[in-house]
């Protein structure tokens, strides 16, 4: 697989809201085995905690000329954003993720990838939605994601069952946890216009 991908991150209070997790994201996808064909393009939605001191610092030293962000205008309209960064993007191939992405396996995107290019698809996504216990470590996390530890990773979080969102029990530390995220080829985003911004403004 030669093709070039572009990865599409918006963000928002990472740091203050999710404890870092935009930082285990990045991490996470520098340590796929095609992390050498990733742009990363990552758009703030207009943070409020220290997520652009990190996009200024630590972000870029993941994917040395390979990672460009930037600030939305238009916040609170994660649909928009999406757009926007795919128009700043180059890849022939969009990969759609949240700052709260851990991918433990590091063939997960090539798996996913592999699949398009082989089968003639257009697109395919990968979801296990998991929350990571309320107690859980950062430096245990991080050590896990760089050494590939799924079993760690498993035993540090679990599967909800019929939470709702406006419980409030999402904010706890939550991570998609073991991907959800979607592929998709540049040309198939173009031909259907991309994320409809009007009809589903989505949030933050």
């Amino acid at each position: 697989m030669t093709k070039h991908i572009s990865v599409i991150i918006p963000t928002y209070n990472s740091f203050s809201d999710k404890q870092g997790s935009l930082h285990l994201t990045l991490l996470s996808l520098a340590q796929q085995d095609i992390s050498d064909q990733i742009e990363v393009i990552i758009v703030d939605n207009g943070s409020c905690d220290k997520t652009h001191q990190y996009l200024t610092s630590l972000a870029v030293d993941l994917f040395p000329k390979r990672c460009q962000w930037f600030i939305c205008k238009e916040t609170g309209n994660r649909s928009l954003t999406r757009n926007i960064a795919v128009e700043q993007s180059s890849g022939s191939i969009i990969v759609l993720m949240d700052d709260d992405v851990l991918l433990p396996r590091q063939g997960t995107l090539r798996s996913a990838i592999d699949m398009i290019s082989s089968d003639d698809r257009s697109f395919a996504c990968g979801a296990q939605r998991r929350w990571m216990n309320r107690h859980w470590d950062e430096t245990l996390v991080e050590k896990a994601i760089l050494q590939s530890d799924i079993e760690f990773l498993l035993k540090s979080s679990f599967l909800p069952c019929g939470v709702n969102r406006e419980s409030g029990y999402r904010d706890l530390q939550e991570f998609s946890f073991i991907a959800h995220f979607g592929i998709v080829t540049r040309e198939l985003f173009e031909a259907v216009g991309g994320f409809d911004a009007e009809t589903f403004p989505s949030r933050r």
